[in-house]
Protein backbone atom coordinates (compact mmCIF):
# COMPACT_ATOMS: atom_id res chain seq x y z
CA UNK A 1 0.00 0.00 0.00
CA UNK A 2 1.56 3.52 -0.71
CA UNK A 3 -0.33 6.62 0.88
CA UNK A 4 -0.40 10.00 -1.03
CA UNK A 5 -1.08 13.84 -0.85
CA UNK A 6 -1.80 16.17 -3.29
CA UNK A 7 -4.38 19.22 -3.44
CA UNK A 8 -7.90 19.74 -5.22
CA UNK A 9 -6.02 21.23 -8.18
CA UNK A 10 -3.22 18.39 -8.44
CA UNK A 11 -2.43 14.88 -9.58
CA UNK A 12 0.26 12.55 -8.96
CA UNK A 13 2.09 9.80 -10.73
CA UNK A 14 2.65 6.92 -9.07
CA UNK A 15 4.88 3.79 -11.36
CA UNK A 16 4.22 0.36 -10.52
CA UNK A 17 7.86 -1.38 -9.93
CA UNK A 18 7.10 -5.70 -9.99
CA UNK A 19 9.22 -7.46 -8.09
CA UNK A 20 9.69 -11.24 -7.87
CA UNK A 21 9.60 -13.49 -4.76
CA UNK A 22 13.15 -13.43 -4.03
CA UNK A 23 13.06 -9.74 -4.07
CA UNK A 24 14.49 -9.47 -7.73
CA UNK A 25 12.53 -7.01 -10.10
CA UNK A 26 10.32 -8.41 -13.13
CA UNK A 27 8.41 -7.14 -15.66
CA UNK A 28 4.56 -6.75 -16.03
CA UNK A 29 2.63 -9.16 -18.35
CA UNK A 30 0.07 -6.43 -19.75
CA UNK A 31 -0.96 -2.84 -18.26
CA UNK A 32 -2.19 -2.26 -15.28
CA UNK A 33 -5.79 -2.14 -14.01
CA UNK A 34 -6.75 0.49 -11.69
CA UNK A 35 -10.09 1.11 -10.04
CA UNK A 36 -11.61 3.33 -7.52
CA UNK A 37 -12.73 1.35 -4.53
CA UNK A 38 -13.81 4.30 -2.23
CA UNK A 39 -14.02 7.79 -3.05
CA UNK A 40 -14.50 10.62 -5.70
CA UNK A 41 -10.49 10.60 -7.26
CA UNK A 42 -9.58 9.45 -11.11
CA UNK A 43 -6.76 7.19 -12.55
CA UNK A 44 -5.52 7.87 -15.91
CA UNK A 45 -2.86 5.37 -17.53
CA UNK A 46 -0.13 6.33 -19.31
CA UNK A 47 0.21 4.00 -22.13
CA UNK A 48 2.89 1.33 -22.69
CA UNK A 49 4.24 2.22 -19.10
CA UNK A 50 3.77 0.63 -15.48
CA UNK A 51 2.58 4.21 -14.35
CA UNK A 52 -0.86 6.17 -13.81
CA UNK A 53 -1.62 9.13 -12.66
CA UNK A 54 -3.85 9.38 -9.47
CA UNK A 55 -5.98 12.84 -10.39
CA UNK A 56 -7.51 14.23 -7.05
CA UNK A 57 -11.24 15.29 -7.01
CA UNK A 58 -12.66 18.43 -6.50
CA UNK A 59 -13.20 18.52 -2.98
CA UNK A 60 -11.26 17.44 -0.14
CA UNK A 61 -11.57 13.90 1.01
CA UNK A 62 -9.88 10.50 0.63
CA UNK A 63 -9.97 8.23 -2.54
CA UNK A 64 -9.03 4.65 -2.16
CA UNK A 65 -6.97 2.69 -5.66
CA UNK A 66 -7.14 -0.81 -6.11
CA UNK A 67 -4.20 -1.87 -8.83
CA UNK A 68 -3.83 -5.24 -10.29
CA UNK A 69 -1.58 -6.59 -12.86
CA UNK A 70 0.00 -9.51 -13.92
CA UNK A 71 3.59 -10.26 -12.94
CA UNK A 72 5.98 -12.34 -15.79
CA UNK A 73 8.29 -14.69 -13.92
CA UNK A 74 9.68 -15.61 -17.32
CA UNK A 75 9.32 -19.16 -19.07
CA UNK A 76 5.46 -18.51 -19.33
CA UNK A 77 4.49 -18.23 -16.12
CA UNK A 78 2.82 -15.30 -14.59
CA UNK A 79 1.15 -14.24 -11.00
CA UNK A 80 -1.41 -12.07 -10.40
CA UNK A 81 -0.82 -8.69 -8.00
CA UNK A 82 -2.66 -6.43 -6.11
CA UNK A 83 -1.86 -3.29 -4.18
CA UNK A 84 -3.51 -0.23 -2.86
CA UNK A 85 -3.09 3.38 -3.66
CA UNK A 86 -4.51 5.88 -0.99
CA UNK A 87 -4.98 9.37 -2.18
CA UNK A 88 -6.12 12.06 0.40
CA UNK A 89 -6.62 15.26 -0.89
CA UNK A 90 -6.37 18.36 0.96
CA UNK A 91 -7.72 21.88 0.11
CA UNK A 92 -5.53 24.47 -2.10
CA UNK A 93 -3.59 26.85 0.72
CA UNK A 94 -1.06 29.43 0.28
CA UNK A 95 2.38 28.03 0.55
CA UNK A 96 4.78 30.69 0.65
CA UNK A 97 4.22 34.40 1.36
CA UNK A 98 6.23 35.24 -1.85
CA UNK A 99 8.89 37.61 0.47
CA UNK A 100 11.50 39.23 -0.99
CA UNK A 101 13.82 41.66 -0.16
CA UNK A 102 13.82 45.27 -2.47
CA UNK A 103 16.69 47.88 -2.23
CA UNK A 104 18.54 49.15 0.16
CA UNK A 105 17.13 52.88 1.62
CA UNK A 106 18.80 55.05 4.36
CA UNK A 107 17.28 55.71 7.44
CA UNK A 108 15.52 58.75 8.12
Amino acid sequence: MINATCTTDQKVKITANPRKPTGGPTALDGDLDVTVASGAGTSEPVDGDPKSFYVSSDEPGETTFVVKGKADLGAGATVDIEDVVVLTVVGRNAHAFGLYAGAHEPKS
